[in-house]
């Protein structure tokens, strides 16, 4: 499995209540778990495939191009061999390590799951939406910083 997975988010604006909007989650969560555990192993090694050939199909236009560099950039990961790493993790992956990770990490009866729900009501969003804060940066893959003193100094 990937080391690096932090974490599943679900967001939803929506004007049904917290609470049915939960049990709509999960009622999801445990469709997609049994989706895959009855998913002969065929269909699954065809979806694998086709994810596969998606993250290693070449950009078709400059643009697309720019964007997944800046991508890279602009979250300060560096990660620029991101395609052909998480190809060779997901070749790894088997049927039975996806049903294991829903099992300990998203089924509602796994004594490991952690799970945050948060729930804001918004009345005006452009006020929310300029008093936001920024999430956290993770760690870069290659930090460009590390022998220039000046940028991290100010930093």
């Amino acid at each position: 499995m990937i080391s690096t997975f932090l974490g599943m988010t679900f967001t939803i604006e929506s004007d049904y209540k917290p609470n049915e909007l939960n049990e709509r989650i999960e009622a999801f969560i445990q469709w997609s778990q049994k989706y895959i555990h009855d998913m002969n192993d065929t269909d699954f090694e065809t979806q694998r495939q086709s994810l596969i050939a998606r993250r290693l199909e070449k950009p078709k236009q400059l643009l697309e191009y720019s964007y997944r560099l800046w991508s890279e950039i602009s979250s300060k990961m560096y990660d620029f061999n991101r395609d052909e790493i998480e190809v060779k993790a997901i070749k790894e992956l088997t049927k039975q390590d996806i049903i294991a990770f829903f099992e300990r990490h998203l089924s509602h009866s796994s004594a490991t799951r952690k799970k945050l729900t948060e729930s804001i009501r918004i009345e005006n969003i452009t006020q929310f939406k300029t008093h936001l804060g920024l999430y956290s940066v993770p760690k870069p893959v290659v930090d460009v910083y590390a022998n220039d003193t000046h940028n991290r100094n100010n930093n």
